[in-house]
């Protein structure tokens, strides 16, 4: 993939490399895409970022969002939902809800995180109101704020240390 080559600056001799089973593999994935599941009505956006948020964890950017739902794609072997990977999405709920996606103004309503299992054409979608208690959620986003800026005081300093919007 770019990511090494963009976020780590290696892997430059791989640009231009074609496996035959590479090329295969992606023609499998693009197969079992439903279009009608990434079909937007209103909002599309591909690897956005959560403006200077994402500096608070180092560079985060979604693969995508479709209308209300922020979503991860996994192309693994196995159809299995992990801990980390649903970690991950509420990662990035938390956050939009810090500064938004893409610097849309208005922020886009999220209602729904999901993951997209690319080698079975899954997507597992799941409302934020079932993981998320809307109470105590802002206070949460304050804590996560504050830790990130103990952890990486330099980050803080450029992110700013304005309140959590609720």
């Amino acid at each position: 993939t770019l990511d090494p080559i963009f976020r780590a600056g290696l892997g430059h001799e791989t640009i231009g490399v074609v496996h035959k089973d590479d090329i295969q593999d992606l023609k499998n994935l693009i197969s079992a895409v439903d279009r009608k599941v990434f079909t937007a009505k209103s909002l599309c956006m591909i690897n956005p970022t959560f403006g200077s948020a994402s500096v608070l964890v180092g560079g985060a950017d979604a693969d995508l969002v479709v209308d209300d739902t922020i979503i991860d794609i996994k192309t693994t072997k196995k159809l299995t939902l992990e801990r980390s990977a649903l970690d991950q999405v509420l990662g990035y709920y938390v956050l939009h809800h810090i500064r938004g996606i893409g610097e849309l103004k208005p922020k886009p309503t999220i209602t729904k995180v999901a993951i997209y299992f690319s080698r079975f054409g899954y997507l597992y979608v799941v409302p934020l109101s079932d993981l998320v208690d809307s109470t105590t959620f802002p206070k949460f986003v304050q804590w996560f704020q504050k830790r990130a800026a103990e952890a990486f005081p330099s980050v803080a300093t450029r992110v700013g240390s304005r309140k959590a919007p609720s």
